[in-house]
């Protein structure tokens, strides 16, 4: 029931963005403002707030979700490669992001808290950290239509990887942080969620709903992005993990719709945004039934 209203939510916020740019009271300028706001400020303050914890992991936990979070996503990443080329698709490069990057930092952090507490938190830290070190690389490089390569790793120097370094030394060296600091970053963070959302109902003005819907090809992607990965990966990870909290986190952090910042990226970085979006657009609205039976089904 958790799961299924905070689903709710973030769909309610997204319609919210689609009524205002409906009425013209919101627009495409409107968009990229608040995509450049999330991407600069938002995303990179929610990062920080991640690490400033009062409970750390003992290390050898630390290192055991690491790997795990690890092996995700390099899952994932040879998901990204096989899935376009298997779909047939021109824009490779958008299909990959949807497919790599899940929802995990605006639409899974607040679902974990409010499914396992906060202190499951620390375990979707680790989750955040490599996905916003891969986005802000892998990503930005991909989109691009670039190889990341060590000649051109400098143009990936960027408010989200200094964000990812500071967040790291902040967590494992146990830097204390002013009350001032902590609770800035935590309000500028706590933003991110809705106003990503607004974005994704913004752009989805721009689609007309049949189109969306109807998109044979892109609803193929979506039910394999949101039912037959997860399946696939939960089924494995059930062999090997005992803790229901972790194992929980893992759904979600697999379940989760794509991410609004592929969007975002594709806005900033590419031509493609309007196809990032609607990818964006669908999988949220079939995630809103998609995880909650999904969960219901595998983790009964």
């Amino acid at each position: 029931m958790i799961l299924l209203e905070q689903m709710t939510v973030f769909f309610l916020i997204m319609l919210l963005g689609y009524g205002l740019a409906k009425k013209n009271i919101m627009n495409e300028q409107s968009g990229k403002t608040l995509s450049w706001l999330v991407v600069n400020v938002g995303n990179p303050a929610l990062m920080i707030s991640g690490a400033i914890t009062d409970e750390p992991l003992e290390n050898s936990k630390v290192l055991k979700v690491f790997l795990l979070a690890a092996v995700i996503y390099g899952i994932l990443l040879l998901c990204g490669w096989l899935l376009p080329r298997i779909l047939k698709v021109k824009e490779k490069g958008t299909y990959s992001l949807l497919t790599v990057f899940g929802n995990i930092g605006f639409l899974g952090i607040p679902l974990i808290s409010a499914m396992y507490g906060q202190d499951a938190i620390i375990y979707a830290s680790f989750f955040t950290l490599i996905f916003n070190f891969l986005i802000y690389t892998y990503g930005i490089a991909v989109i691009q239509g670039e190889k990341l390569t060590f000649q051109n790793l400098h143009k990936m120097v960027n408010v989200g990887c200094i964000a990812c370094v500071i967040e790291i030394f902040i967590y494992f060296f146990r830097i204390p942080m002013p009350g001032v600091v902590e609770s800035l970053v935590s309000k500028l963070g706590s933003l991110t969620g809705p106003l990503s959302m607004l974005v994704v109902g913004i752009s989805m003005a721009s689609i007309p709903l049949k189109e969306l819907l109807l998109d044979k090809k892109m609803l193929l992607f979506a039910g394999i992005r949101l039912i037959l990965l997860p399946v696939i990966m939960m089924l494995g990870m059930k062999q090997w993990i005992s803790d229901p909290t972790l194992l929980g986190v893992c759904f979600v952090m697999v379940g989760t719709p794509a991410a609004t910042m592929t969007a975002m990226m594709a806005q900033q970085y590419s031509d493609d945004y309007k196809l990032a979006a609607k990818g964006v657009a669908l999988t949220t609205l079939l995630s809103v039934v998609t995880m909650p039976v999904l969960f219901a089904v595998l983790l009964r």
